[in-house]
């Protein structure tokens, strides 16, 4: 948004210029309403594209059934919270959750109720994280990530206890399907890159469902 205000800026400029140059307004008072006029029309032109364009992203990275990010936005974000994490020396952990049997809800209840398992899944991972800091994802199917940046000392504070709580409200919201969630845990290690994190976080995943 920053950008938008410098180009408004840059275009009011020549007026500017001319009158700290003069000392005085133009000569001609409706030369000075024009470039005005002129700069506040482009100004709103190129907020109107802006904000257009960032409304095309949102859309273009949104899961549209649980009004998570989608995997396009998962693999870009995932790639640049890893870099940034062996940049600044910080832990970043992700956690890959599963449905378990969901295929069984499909057959058994109707795609329309696994639809409706989904969104409710979804909104569970946003209540269950912390604002503006974990970032939840719909990766595929009935598969999903969160990104768990370190905000404090120890780097994995509080994940464990975050990911059982998980864990229990996903199984009492699973519960009448005779089914839960799998979670798999992991913390990106030296020289790792996010598809080697990312096999780790799902390797550990599927072991949980085979136990379960």
């Amino acid at each position: 948004m920053k950008k938008i205000w410098w180009i408004y800026f840059l275009l009011l400029a020549p007026t500017l210029t001319e009158f700290l140059e003069s000392g005085s307004l133009p000569d001609k008072p409706r030369d000075m309403i024009t470039d005005v006029v002129m700069t506040i029309f482009m100004g709103i032109f190129i907020l109107i594209i802006y904000r257009g364009r960032r409304r095309l992203i949102l859309v273009s990275e949104t899961d549209e059934l649980t009004g998570l990010k989608n995997r396009h936005a998962f693999q870009k974000e995932l790639a640049s919270a890893v870099a940034k994490a062996h940049r600044l020396h910080i832990t970043l952990s992700l956690a890959i959750i599963d449905i378990d049997q969901f295929k069984f809800i499909n057959d058994s209840y109707g795609h329309h109720k696994g639809d409706q398992i989904l969104a409710k899944i979804g909104k569970l991972l946003k209540d269950s994280v912390r604002s503006q800091i974990d970032i939840c994802y719909r990766v595929g199917g009935d598969e999903f990530a969160i990104l768990l940046p370190a905000i404090d000392l120890s780097g994995t504070e509080g994940i464990d206890r975050r990911i059982e709580a998980l864990r229990d409200r996903g199984s009492e919201l699973l519960e009448p399907y005779r089914t839960g969630l799998s979670v798999g845990v992991a913390s990106l290690g030296d020289g790792e890159s996010p598809d080697d994190l990312f096999k780790r976080a799902d390797s550990r995943m599927y072991r949980e469902k085979k136990a379960n």
